[in-house]
């Protein structure tokens, strides 16, 4: 019985000293580096597809385009903004051509891009025509090929 009360108290004191040393290690003035520099991006979808060739052939109205592959799925992007209210301009630009979009969200961390894309957006905000809106697409899929 004494032995036992011994044998507790000494496995407690070290798992005290065990823990005591743990916790020292982590001082509370360290300083945490996280990358806090992501922006949001809204990236224009205009289909998915279960194989490469169904995506080629599928897209063969548009000059330019962006793809990635998730679960045996290829994801179809024509345009990339950061501007929300640019998207009602590049979405009836896709409609008028016969795709129907989809806005998927990405943040993203590329000072680069993040400027690129905003001036494009400043630009892209000023003109109504179809022409425009795809040639401004189509710089800043270039731009995320790029980056």
């Amino acid at each position: 019985m004494k032995k036992d009360i011994i044998l507790i108290i000494f496995s407690s004191l070290v798992g005290v000293l065990l823990s005591f040393f743990m916790f020292k290690q982590y001082d509370n003035n360290e300083i945490i580096l996280t990358n806090t520099n992501t922006s949001k991006y809204y990236f224009v979808e205009l289909g998915s597809f279960s194989s490469y060739d169904n995506m080629i052939s599928s897209n063969n109205k548009l000059n330019e385009y962006i793809y990635s592959y998730d679960n045996n799925i290829y994801y179809v992007y024509g345009c990339i903004t950061k501007n929300k209210k640019n998207l009602e301009k590049i979405e009836g630009y896709f409609k008028d051509i016969e795709y129907i979009t989809y806005i998927k969200e990405f943040n993203i961390s590329n000072t680069f891009l993040d400027t690129k894309i905003e001036e494009i957006d400043k630009q892209l905000e000023t003109v109504e025509d179809n022409d425009s809106i795809k040639k401004y697409c189509k710089q800043t899929l270039l731009l995320y090929k790029e980056g």
